[in-house]
Protein backbone atom coordinates (compact mmCIF):
# COMPACT_ATOMS: atom_id res chain seq x y z
CA UNK A 1 0.00 0.00 0.00
CA UNK A 2 2.33 2.74 1.27
CA UNK A 3 6.09 2.43 1.44
CA UNK A 4 7.11 1.69 5.03
CA UNK A 5 10.10 3.95 4.50
CA UNK A 6 7.88 7.02 4.24
CA UNK A 7 6.44 8.23 7.54
CA UNK A 8 3.06 9.92 7.60
CA UNK A 9 2.04 12.71 9.98
CA UNK A 10 -1.49 14.11 9.96
CA UNK A 11 -2.33 17.51 11.42
CA UNK A 12 -6.03 18.20 11.63
CA UNK A 13 -8.35 20.70 13.26
CA UNK A 14 -11.04 23.23 12.49
CA UNK A 15 -10.48 26.40 10.46
CA UNK A 16 -8.32 28.88 12.34
CA UNK A 17 -6.76 26.27 14.63
CA UNK A 18 -3.22 26.88 13.35
CA UNK A 19 -2.59 23.72 11.32
CA UNK A 20 -0.47 25.49 8.70
CA UNK A 21 1.94 27.19 11.08
CA UNK A 22 2.28 23.98 13.10
CA UNK A 23 3.09 21.95 10.00
CA UNK A 24 5.68 24.51 8.90
CA UNK A 25 7.37 24.46 12.30
CA UNK A 26 7.36 20.67 12.36
CA UNK A 27 8.91 20.62 8.91
CA UNK A 28 11.75 22.82 10.17
CA UNK A 29 12.14 20.64 13.26
CA UNK A 30 12.53 17.55 11.09
CA UNK A 31 15.01 19.41 8.89
CA UNK A 32 17.15 20.08 11.97
CA UNK A 33 17.26 16.31 12.46
CA UNK A 34 18.45 15.69 8.92
CA UNK A 35 15.07 14.64 7.57
CA UNK A 36 13.16 15.97 4.60
CA UNK A 37 9.44 16.50 5.17
CA UNK A 38 6.95 17.35 2.44
CA UNK A 39 3.79 19.26 3.38
CA UNK A 40 0.57 18.49 1.50
CA UNK A 41 -2.14 21.01 2.30
CA UNK A 42 -5.68 21.29 1.00
CA UNK A 43 -7.16 22.52 -1.22
CA UNK A 44 -4.38 21.76 -3.69
CA UNK A 45 -3.90 23.25 -7.15
CA UNK A 46 -5.71 20.39 -8.87
CA UNK A 47 -9.03 20.11 -10.71
CA UNK A 48 -11.01 19.13 -7.62
CA UNK A 49 -8.85 21.28 -5.39
CA UNK A 50 -9.73 24.33 -7.47
CA UNK A 51 -13.42 23.46 -7.23
CA UNK A 52 -13.05 23.36 -3.45
CA UNK A 53 -11.33 26.75 -3.52
CA UNK A 54 -14.22 28.29 -5.48
CA UNK A 55 -16.71 26.82 -3.00
CA UNK A 56 -14.78 28.39 -0.14
CA UNK A 57 -15.07 31.78 -1.81
CA UNK A 58 -18.79 31.24 -2.45
CA UNK A 59 -19.25 30.17 1.14
CA UNK A 60 -18.20 33.54 2.54
CA UNK A 61 -21.38 35.27 1.33
CA UNK A 62 -23.74 32.30 1.32
CA UNK A 63 -27.35 32.62 2.37
CA UNK A 64 -28.88 30.50 5.12
CA UNK A 65 -30.42 28.18 2.53
CA UNK A 66 -26.94 27.39 1.21
CA UNK A 67 -25.34 26.46 4.53
CA UNK A 68 -26.01 22.75 3.97
CA UNK A 69 -25.33 22.67 0.23
CA UNK A 70 -21.89 24.29 0.08
CA UNK A 71 -20.25 22.17 2.81
CA UNK A 72 -21.54 18.98 1.12
CA UNK A 73 -20.14 20.00 -2.27
CA UNK A 74 -16.95 21.19 -0.62
CA UNK A 75 -16.55 17.91 1.26
CA UNK A 76 -17.02 15.91 -1.95
CA UNK A 77 -14.42 17.96 -3.85
CA UNK A 78 -12.04 17.76 -0.92
CA UNK A 79 -12.53 13.98 -0.57
CA UNK A 80 -11.72 13.28 -4.22
CA UNK A 81 -8.63 15.50 -4.11
CA UNK A 82 -7.63 13.90 -0.80
CA UNK A 83 -7.98 10.33 -2.06
CA UNK A 84 -5.85 11.08 -5.12
CA UNK A 85 -3.10 12.56 -2.96
CA UNK A 86 -3.03 9.69 -0.45
CA UNK A 87 -2.46 7.31 -3.36
CA UNK A 88 0.14 9.47 -5.11
CA UNK A 89 2.22 10.80 -2.20
CA UNK A 90 4.23 7.59 -1.93
CA UNK A 91 5.73 8.44 -5.32
CA UNK A 92 7.18 11.74 -4.08
CA UNK A 93 10.92 11.48 -4.43
CA UNK A 94 13.40 12.60 -1.81
CA UNK A 95 10.95 12.93 1.11
CA UNK A 96 11.10 10.58 4.08
CA UNK A 97 8.13 12.16 5.87
CA UNK A 98 4.83 13.47 4.54
CA UNK A 99 2.85 15.98 6.61
CA UNK A 100 -0.82 16.10 5.67
CA UNK A 101 -2.55 19.32 6.72
CA UNK A 102 -6.11 18.01 7.15
CA UNK A 103 -6.95 14.34 7.30
CA UNK A 104 -9.99 12.26 8.32
CA UNK A 105 -11.14 14.60 11.12
CA UNK A 106 -12.14 17.05 8.39
CA UNK A 107 -15.21 14.87 7.86
CA UNK A 108 -16.65 16.76 10.83
CA UNK A 109 -17.72 19.41 8.31
CA UNK A 110 -20.44 17.03 7.12
CA UNK A 111 -23.71 16.37 8.96
CA UNK A 112 -22.82 14.35 12.06
CA UNK A 113 -24.28 10.97 11.10
CA UNK A 114 -22.83 11.03 7.57
CA UNK A 115 -19.48 12.31 8.81
CA UNK A 116 -19.21 9.61 11.48
CA UNK A 117 -20.01 6.79 9.05
CA UNK A 118 -17.50 8.08 6.51
CA UNK A 119 -14.89 8.63 9.22
CA UNK A 120 -15.10 4.99 10.29
CA UNK A 121 -14.96 3.90 6.64
CA UNK A 122 -11.98 6.05 5.68
CA UNK A 123 -10.11 5.20 8.89
CA UNK A 124 -10.11 1.58 7.70
CA UNK A 125 -9.41 2.45 4.05
CA UNK A 126 -6.68 5.09 4.26
CA UNK A 127 -3.14 4.59 5.56
CA UNK A 128 -3.00 5.22 9.30
CA UNK A 129 -0.67 8.13 10.17
CA UNK A 130 2.35 7.35 12.32
CA UNK A 131 1.40 10.51 14.25
CA UNK A 132 -2.01 12.16 14.36
CA UNK A 133 -2.20 15.66 15.86
CA UNK A 134 -5.58 17.22 16.56
CA UNK A 135 -5.32 21.00 17.07
CA UNK A 136 -8.05 22.57 19.20
CA UNK A 137 -8.81 26.28 19.47
CA UNK A 138 -11.65 28.33 20.92
CA UNK A 139 -14.20 29.78 18.51
CA UNK A 140 -13.35 33.33 19.60
CA UNK A 141 -9.66 33.01 18.74
CA UNK A 142 -10.33 31.16 15.47
CA UNK A 143 -12.76 33.84 14.29
CA UNK A 144 -10.31 36.61 15.18
CA UNK A 145 -7.68 34.92 13.01
CA UNK A 146 -9.93 34.82 9.96
CA UNK A 147 -9.89 38.63 9.74
CA UNK A 148 -6.09 38.63 9.79
CA UNK A 149 -5.59 36.21 6.90
CA UNK A 150 -8.33 37.21 4.44
CA UNK A 151 -5.99 39.34 2.36
CA UNK A 152 -3.58 36.44 1.87
CA UNK A 153 -5.66 33.27 2.05
CA UNK A 154 -8.99 31.84 1.05
CA UNK A 155 -12.03 32.59 3.23
CA UNK A 156 -13.09 29.77 5.52
CA UNK A 157 -16.36 27.90 5.31
CA UNK A 158 -16.79 28.14 9.09
CA UNK A 159 -16.70 31.91 9.40
CA UNK A 160 -20.20 31.46 10.77
CA UNK A 161 -19.56 31.16 14.56
CA UNK A 162 -22.46 28.74 15.06
CA UNK A 163 -21.13 26.45 12.33
CA UNK A 164 -17.61 26.68 13.72
CA UNK A 165 -18.81 25.68 17.18
CA UNK A 166 -20.68 22.72 15.69
CA UNK A 167 -17.63 21.57 13.71
CA UNK A 168 -15.42 21.80 16.80
CA UNK A 169 -17.75 19.57 18.80
CA UNK A 170 -18.08 16.99 16.03
CA UNK A 171 -14.34 16.97 15.37
CA UNK A 172 -13.59 16.29 19.03
CA UNK A 173 -16.03 13.34 18.99
CA UNK A 174 -14.41 11.88 15.88
CA UNK A 175 -10.93 12.22 17.38
CA UNK A 176 -11.98 9.91 20.22
CA UNK A 177 -13.37 7.21 17.90
CA UNK A 178 -10.02 6.22 16.45
CA UNK A 179 -7.45 4.13 18.30
CA UNK A 180 -5.02 3.99 15.37
CA UNK A 181 -3.94 6.63 15.17
CA UNK A 182 -4.71 7.82 18.65
CA UNK A 183 -5.10 11.53 17.97
CA UNK A 184 -2.95 13.64 20.26
CA UNK A 185 -4.60 16.91 21.25
CA UNK A 186 -2.89 20.29 21.14
CA UNK A 187 -4.56 23.46 22.40
CA UNK A 188 -3.65 26.54 20.36
CA UNK A 189 -5.28 29.16 22.57
CA UNK A 190 -1.95 30.08 24.16
CA UNK A 191 1.44 31.32 22.96
CA UNK A 192 3.23 29.88 19.96
CA UNK A 193 6.46 29.09 21.81
CA UNK A 194 4.65 26.65 24.10
CA UNK A 195 2.73 25.19 21.18
CA UNK A 196 5.89 24.59 19.14
CA UNK A 197 7.57 22.95 22.11
CA UNK A 198 4.62 20.57 22.49
CA UNK A 199 4.72 19.71 18.78
CA UNK A 200 8.42 18.90 18.99
CA UNK A 201 7.83 16.70 22.04
CA UNK A 202 5.11 14.76 20.28
CA UNK A 203 7.42 14.04 17.37
CA UNK A 204 10.52 13.32 19.46
CA UNK A 205 8.60 10.94 21.75
CA UNK A 206 7.30 9.02 18.74
CA UNK A 207 10.83 7.78 17.92
CA UNK A 208 10.21 7.96 14.17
Amino acid sequence: MVSIMVKLIAIDGADGSGKTIISQHLQEHLKSKGKKALIIEYPRNTFFGNIASKLLVAGRNRSDSETAVIPLLLAFSYAVDFLFSTVSYRFKKGADTIIFVRYTLTLAYLPERIGTILFIFFTKLLPAPDIGIYVKVSEEIALSRFDQVHEKELPQITENPILLQSVNKKMEKLSKLSSHPKWQELNNDGDLETLFQQVEEIYDNSHL
